[in-house]
């Protein structure tokens, strides 16, 4: 086991030190927003927290809760898109997928419809008649609460 153990160490090793970079695929249905881009990091908000990743990143599985995903490229620009939710996945060889359900770039939001979904939300929860409707309505209101976070740049 010790022996197995040394050659998985060396091997990650071998795999760090030829990583040139985080590789990034980010797409909604219908549409691939990022393709194979090579960039610094993303950070992206989980279902247990926001996280970011890294190049090397342990494989893992991440459900998205609405929120920021942040596409930090290596020259150093920063590109933000909204999303409602989705799932983050991390394999070996530092490739991330982000599949998101919808998204809109952050400098897209229009703060008068967030202003309105908010308020259409409200609307939703103070007249949900039964659990579903009540629930499609918590939904629809947290999506706007982070949409409006992310145009206060709270995000």
């Amino acid at each position: 086991m010790i022996r197995g153990l040394a050659g998985l160490r060396r091997g990650l090793a071998d795999a760090a030190a030829s990583s040139q970079g985080l590789v990034l695929n980010f797409m909604v249905p219908g549409e691939i927003l990022v393709a194979k881009k090579t960039v610094k990091q993303v950070t992206v908000p989980g279902k247990e927290g926001v996280f970011g990743i890294l190049e090397n990143h342990v494989p893992t599985v991440a459900e998205l809760r609405p929120g920021v995903v942040s596409v930090e490229h290596v020259d150093g620009s920063l590109a933000k898109y909204f999303v409602s939710g989705g799932f983050a996945f991390m394999h070996p060889g530092s490739v991330a997928d982000i599949s998101a359900a919808e998204a809109v770039k952050v400098e897209d939001l229009d703060p008068e419809k967030v202003k309105a979904v908010i308020a259409d939300a409200e609307r939703r929860l103070s007249g949900a008649s039964d659990d579903i409707a009540r629930a499609e309505a918590e939904i629809y209101s947290e999506v706007g609460r982070e949409m409006q976070a992310a145009l206060d740049g709270r995000v």
